[in-house]
This record gives C-alpha cells, sequence and structure tokens, in this order.
C-alpha cells in the first residue's frame, strides 16, 4: 500500500504540473520532473490524512472498486483546492478548482491500479468456492 500511495501521489502532482504549466514539448522535461517532485512533496503531506482515512475504511470494508478509490481522490483533490492558500497566475486559478479533481481522480485511480487490482479477485470473508 505506502507503494501505491506513492505512485498516486506522483502522478497527481504530474496532473497539477501539467495543468498548471500546459504540456511542455521535449525542452522543458527537466522542468516537469523537477517541478512533479517539488509537487510531490506537497501533495503527499497535503493528502496524507484523508488518503489514509480512506485506505483504511476501504481495508475494513473490503471496497475493491476502481470507483470508490476514483471518487474519494476526487474529493481529496477538490477539498485541496479548496484548503490550501493560492499563490499564482490569476489564469491557472480559474482552473485550479478542475485541475485539483483531476489530479484526485488521477490519484485515485492509479492507486486502485497499484494497491487495489490485485485484490479486487478476492472472496469476501466467509464466502466459499463451491
Amino acid at each position: 500500500m505506502p507503494l501505491g500511495f506513492i505512485a498516486a501521489v506522483t502522478a497527481a502532482a504530474f496532473v497539477i504540473v501539467v495543468g498548471a504549466f500546459g504540456y511542455p514539448g521535449a525542452d522543458f522535461a527537466g522542468f516537469v520532473a523537477a517541478a512533479t517532485l517539488a509537487m510531490t512533496l506537497f501533495v503527499g503531506a497535503a493528502s496524507f490524512v484523508p488518503a489514509a482515512v480512506v485506505i483504511v475504511v476501504g481495508e475494513i470494508f473490503r471496497l475493491r472498486s476502481p470507483f470508490y478509490f476514483i471518487l474519494a481522490g476526487g474529493l481529496i483533490g477538490f477539498a485541496g483546492h479548496e484548503f490550501t492558500a493560492y499563490i499564482g497566475s490569476v489564469e491557472f486559478y480559474e482552473s485550479r478548482r478542475l485541475v485539483y479533481s483531476a489530479a484526485g481522480f488521477t490519484g485515485g485511480f492509479v492507486y486502485w491500479l497499484i494497491a487495489g487490482i490485485g485484490r479486487a479477485a478476492e472472496p469476501a470473508p466467509g464466502v466459499d468456492d463451491a
């Protein structure tokens, strides 16, 4: 699960960086990599507690659906927009809510791919293969 969280945070950070600066050409690959690394630290810190709650609830209730993690990620991304201070260009602020929500959706999906898809086929407790 820690690998899934790290991958989800990195994917969400990449979406935010591309959303903020646009899709860069090959000239800016180094900049995008550095900005994604920096944004990964911010996204990881801002989403750690809510993501931990979502993960624990998912484990307790054995929620394996990608929709659960995608929806939860989108809500965490939306909350990230609403509860963080903003410094930056006005143009990015106009689309920031959408970009943060999309980053959350992406993070939730990536988490499900890494941490949830392998266990999606596990039978529920008490269910026998007849």
